[in-house]
């Protein structure tokens, strides 16, 4: 096939040549298109999946807030309120209830790394655990109560999205200085 290089309008396959070459032009024109909008449309779907990857963690994160939050006030409460001082360095009560468990000493803690007996009263060192604190997910607590001699009581409360040590776990902590009074 000859191409014949002429002027617009000058010669009949002139117009075939222009045509053939526009219809090119609009090929190439819509697979630029095509691409921009794919590129448009992957950049907001990794935007959206990181959003929701980041709400999935302070969801999370608030459920081992609160496991904290439950286990400081259960220690709060069987410390000075509840029967007495259950901590107490003297001779503890062993037992008691928290979050409708029983929390009994010398049983393995349900919510540390290493699953220690927990030890409740008789030293200066309580350790118990709680595991789950809620039917509606898999959260725990990690409680710590430390009896100082000038009469003044810290607690530490690690509290855990689930028990489960994976990449996903979350662990918020709590800490809390009684006074005496």
């Amino acid at each position: 096939m000859q191409y014949v290089v002429c002027s617009r309008g000058r010669h009949p396959s002139c117009f075939r040549l222009l045509a053939s070459c526009q219809q090119g032009f609009i090929l190439l024109f819509a697979s630029l298109i095509a691409s921009v909008l794919l590129t448009i449309g992957i950049g907001i779907s990794t935007i959206v999946l990181k959003e929701l990857r980041l709400s999935s963690i302070g969801r999370e994160s608030q459920i081992a807030f609160f496991a904290a939050d439950t286990g400081i006030e259960c220690a709060l409460y069987w410390n000075e309120i509840g029967h007495g001082d259950v901590f107490k360095t003297s001779a503890g009560t062993g037992s008691f209830n928290c979050a409708g468990q029983s929390v009994l000493a010398g049983t393995n803690n349900p919510a540390s790394s290493d699953h220690a007996n927990m030890i409740i009263g008789g030293q200066a060192l309580s350790h118990f655990g709680i595991s789950p604190i809620s039917v509606l997910d898999d959260s725990c607590v990690d409680v710590t109560v430390e009896k100082r001699d000038v009469g003044s009581t810290i607690i530490i409360a690690h509290g855990y999205n689930a028990c489960v040590s994976d990449d996903r776990r979350v662990e918020r902590a709590l800490r809390v200085r009684v006074k005496p009074p």
